[in-house]
């Protein structure tokens, strides 16, 4: 196998953070309309350029980029912030 120093490996208080952060986000982009919450998971879980994910959903870099910047401003709506 191979060998991994034990300061490269997140602790287990910032793995749970992370997975907390993440359970979090996931919920809030349950109040985007289905097309933003998959140009997000695109963009920041998969971590695709907006070019790629314009190739994915057969829509254009700069539709890509109007949609995203939508849902990201739904998603800075206080009553969607509180949630975070």
């Amino acid at each position: 196998g191979e060998l991994i120093a034990l300061d490269a490996l997140p602790g287990v208080e910032t793995q749970a953070a992370a997975r907390l952060a993440a359970e979090a986000l996931r919920g809030a982009l349950e109040v985007l309309p289905p097309r933003e919450q998959k140009v997000l998971k695109l963009r920041f879980f998969e971590g695709l350029s907006q070019q790629e994910a314009g190739e994915r959903l057969g829509v254009s870099r700069q539709r890509v980029d109007q949609i995203e910047k939508q849902a990201l401003r739904r998603l800075r709506h206080p009553a969607v912030a509180r949630r975070l």
